[in-house]
């Protein structure tokens, strides 16, 4: 009962927080990136999955190697470090964040904050929220799916917008990669 709870009401939380999110839109200075509508197709069927994946934990039997309150507490947490790094991510890039790939006439390279370290905190934080609802959820179903289809979306979007960032700022970027870990300090 508490699994199911727990779970609920983060689930709740994520796309609640989705939701308020403000819809940043390429405005009509910004370049437009070739491929992005395609990208964004596949987005779509991977995103099925992806909200399968959610439904997943109401379905399958939980994990029973964890005990109940333990893993809402944990998965609270990590849900709750995940939501910190992404609001912080997206706080620090500001108006140069988009859902659309896009190049801002006045775009620079973001190197602080958490882009001191990682170069895509936004995910790294948007992995730990929905690792933190399937820990609660105690979902080895919801997580191995959720880790095959937002992981995909996640990893196609990252080399997609560091080719750009590459395409665009060059040796600044690739200077920039090189001192900073992609998604996991000390991992990846």
């Amino acid at each position: 009962m508490i699994t199911t709870l727990a779970y609920t009401c983060l689930m709740l939380a994520y796309f609640a927080i989705l939701y308020m999110a403000p819809a940043l839109e390429p405005g009509p200075n910004d370049r437009p990136i070739e491929g992005e509508e395609t990208f964004l197709k596949l987005v779509t069927i991977l995103n099925i999955v992806w909200l399968i994946s959610f439904a997943l934990p109401f379905f399958v039997p939980p994990l029973e190697l964890l005990d109940p309150v333990y893993a809402a507490i944990a998965g609270g947490i990590v849900f709750g470090i995940g939501w910190w790094i992404r609001a912080t991510a997206i706080r620090t890039l500001g108006n140069f964040f988009t859902y659309k790939l896009t190049i801002r006439p006045e775009h620079r390279v973001i190197k602080e904050g958490l882009y001191r370290y990682i170069r895509h905190p936004s995910y790294t934080g948007t992995l730990l929220q929905v690792i933190g609802m399937m820990i609660a959820g105690r979902s080895w179903a919801g997580m191995l799916g959720y880790l095959l289809s937002g992981g995909v979306v996640i990893a196609i979007r990252i080399y997609r917008e560091e080719r750009l960032l590459c395409q665009v700022f060059g040796e600044e970027y690739e200077t920039y990669m090189k001192s900073t870990w992609r998604l996991i300090p000390w991992i990846y």
